[in-house]
């Protein structure tokens, strides 16, 4: 992925994490997903899901958080939050 950054539009790999893991209820204006917290050795079930939030591409490492240009891309492609 040399030379890919979310610098105008999201890179490749970011388009498929926010299409494919993004809630539609997400806080306007942040990139989150749901993660999984992996169970603990003491308790063996897991914990429920906890909404991460991203301020910079876990891929690319531009910063995502006041980006207008990937919130927008991302507000057309995901719709409002609900």
């Amino acid at each position: 992925m040399p030379g890919d950054f979310c610098d105008w539009a999201p890179c490749g790999w970011l388009q498929k994490f926010v299409t494919g893991l993004m809630p539609s209820d997400r806080v306007e204006g942040t990139v989150q997903i749901l993660a999984l917290v992996p169970a603990s050795k003491t308790n063996a079930r897991g914990e429920p899901a906890k909404r991460v939030t991203f301020y910079y591409c876990p891929f690319c490492g531009t910063r995502l958080s006041e980006n207008k240009e990937i919130l927008d891309w991302i507000q057309k492609r995901r719709g409002s939050p609900s």
